[in-house]
This record gives C-alpha cells, structure tokens and sequence, in this order.
C-alpha cells in the first residue's frame, strides 16, 4: 500500500491532464473488476457484478485530478506567465519547483520569488499575486523557451517529495486525492474475492478541482441508488473534533456557493455508523460548510439519490507538503468493503 501511495502522489495529475493517474488506476483494477471504460471526459469507469441482477447500483468515487497551474504567455525575457488551477492560496506558489507538461514531454522550472533586497516593504509584508509570478526555465528569451516546447496552454504540476515521518503519517503532494484513489483501489481488491448483490462502480473522476465535472457526467451514466465520494479532507492541527488517527470521516453536511452543497439523510447516517460499529471500525462525524465533495453535486443527477463522502483527515491541503496518517486510510478501506457489502440491505429497508 505504501509503494502504491508514493506513487499515486507522486504523479502529475493537474485538472484535464490526468492520464497518467488514469493509467495507474486501471492498471490496479485490471483483473479486480468485470468491465472498464474511459468515457468523453476522462473518467474511468469500472464496473463489478452483484450476484442478484436486480441488485442497487453503488457508485464509488474518487478524483484523479490535483492542483496546478496552466501557460498563459511567454515574455520576451524567456519568463513563463501562468494562471492558477484549483482552490490554492497564492502563497502556496512562490518558489516551488514545477514541471510544465508539454507535447513533447516535461520541462522543469522554478516559479521565481524576487529576494526580499528587490521588494519594498509593502511587498515584503504582503503576498504577491499569481498574476505577478513567473515560471523561469533558464531559457534566455522567448525564442528558447519555444524551442524547448512549451506552448500556451501547457498544464503545470508541483514537484513533490515523499517522506515518512513518525507514527505512520506520510508527507507527500497531492494526498487530495490520491489517497481516496488508493482507497477505491484497496477496496475494489478486497470486494474482487468476496460476493455482492450490489453492483459496484468505481469511478476515477476528472476535474474535481475546477467544479465536479467529471463525477456529475459519470453518475448520468451510472444513474446509481447510493454514492460513496472518496476524498480528503482539511484538518486544522490544533482541531479536537477532527483528528489524525482516530479514523475516516462521515461528511453529514456540505455547503458551497449559491446554496449548493448536500445535507446526509439521517437514515444513511445510522447505517454508516451501525456498519462502522459492527465492523469495529473507527469513524468521525463531521458537519462543517467549508469545502466540498463529489456529493454536492451527483446526488442531485435524475431523480437524485442518498450521498455521502467517506474521507480521510488530512493536514495542509492544497498545498506541496501534505500529511495524512496510514491508519486512517486502512479504515476507510475497511468501511467502504463493509458499506458495499450491507447496501443492500439498507436499499429494502427505505
């Protein structure tokens, strides 16, 4: 599980561009599922028979994609301009190391910060904006930075590390979302050697981080009974409700801008807690408005249908240097099998 970690967090993956996640993903399911397919989008979709062929249908997602950035314009000088991609903070880019995904491969570069001997105080105090930075390849002009590949357009990962660190907690990039991608993975092996009358989709969805796109699109295919998001969520160190450690988190209430968001039924609440209870599997309940999940969106799709995302705690996301805690994966992997494997019996009783 460690190696498929470092991995899954290691590769590039930015909005649009997250074939090579894709490829990992389908390469871990092969033999675990019954069909596979990659739509128009991007996502892959991968199916697993239930024994009962009038069985619910339960939809487990997970999104491929990270944040980055996208080529806006070359100077003259050979600086490369960009625009952010995702929700990140634009003290999170100065200095970082990057890698510009051209058509002919990668191009590494540093988003270059003036030394403090070049800024005035009021710049010294305050944060400069994304749209002030630039990317420097050591090109010399316009002219190399071309000749090197790179084009308007282009998409641009952070570099990461990975680094264990004590207590089974990792420092790596991306932990949002490959960790819920390792945890579709873990569990879709798991459900591989036993027998469901559920049938299972799981999805890697794209463009999570640029508004949902990809998990909407996939649940008009699926049309699924129940959703399972597979996610991270932000832990705030000196927080004593969520903690590292103490298990995977029920997200009972979501809300974003203009009233979107989703509110967990309490009945589904119950029986995510009575699954995690019989299992004797550690959980967290948390209702909070900041942030959002896959949930706020699907389970809106046709008709609609019950929704709730399972994830892990995760501290300084949306950053480069992220941590998150092994343990709280391997339950999350554990309450999934465990809600797959009982679904059926909480769709008769509704």
């Amino acid at each position: 599980m460690i190696e498929l970690l470092k991995e899954l967090t290691l590769a590039a993956g930015v909005s649009a561009g997250e074939g090579r996640v894709r490829e990992i993903l389908a390469r871990e399911l092969k033999g675990h599922v019954d069909s596979m397919k990659m739509d128009a989008l991007g996502n892959l979709i991968a199916h697993k028979a239930g024994t009962d062929a009038n069985g619910p249908k339960v939809m487990l997602t997970a999104h491929l994609d990270e944040i980055g950035g996208q080529v806006t314009a070359i100077q003259k000088t050979g600086l490369i301009q960009f625009l952010k991609i995702g929700f990140v903070d634009d003290r999170v880019y100065p200095t970082r190391v990057v890698t510009i995904h051209t058509s002919g491969g990668g191009v590494d570069g540093v988003i270059g910060m003036p030394a403090p001997h070049l800024l005035t105080e009021a710049e010294r105090q305050g944060t400069i904006p994304v749209a002030k930075l630039a990317i420097d390849i050591g090109a010399q002009s316009r002219e190399e930075v071309l000749e090197a590949g790179v084009q308007v357009g282009d998409l641009i990962s952070f570099k990461g590390i990975f680094l264990p660190l004590r207590n089974n907690i990792y420092l790596t990039k991306a932990v949002d979302n490959r960790v819920g991608v390792l945890i579709l993975v873990e569990a879709m092996k798991r459900l591989s050697r036993t027998s469901t009358r559920a049938h299972v989709f799981a999805v890697g969805t794209v463009q999570e981080e640029v508004g949902m796109r990809g998990a909407t699109t996939a649940a008009y295919q699926i049309m699924p009974d129940i959703a399972f998001p597979l996610d991270v969520t932000a832990q705030d160190p000196t927080d004593e409700n969520i903690r590292l450690g103490k298990g995977p988190i029920i997200r009972l209430f979501e809300l974003g801008a203009y009233g979107s968001g989703v509110i967990v039924p309490q009945e589904l609440r119950d029986f995510i807690l009575q699954t995690a209870c019989d299992r004797k599997i550690p959980c967290q309940l948390v209702a909070r408005g900041g942030g959002r999940t896959e949930a706020s969106e699907i389970h809106l799709v046709g008709g609609g249908f019950p929704s709730c995302a399972i994830e892990v705690p995760g501290r300084y996301i949306h950053t480069v240097s992220e941590l998150i805690k092994l343990e709280d994966i391997q339950a999350a992997v554990e309450l999934i099998t465990a809600l797959v494997q009982a679904i059926p019996n909480f769709i008769l009783q509704k």
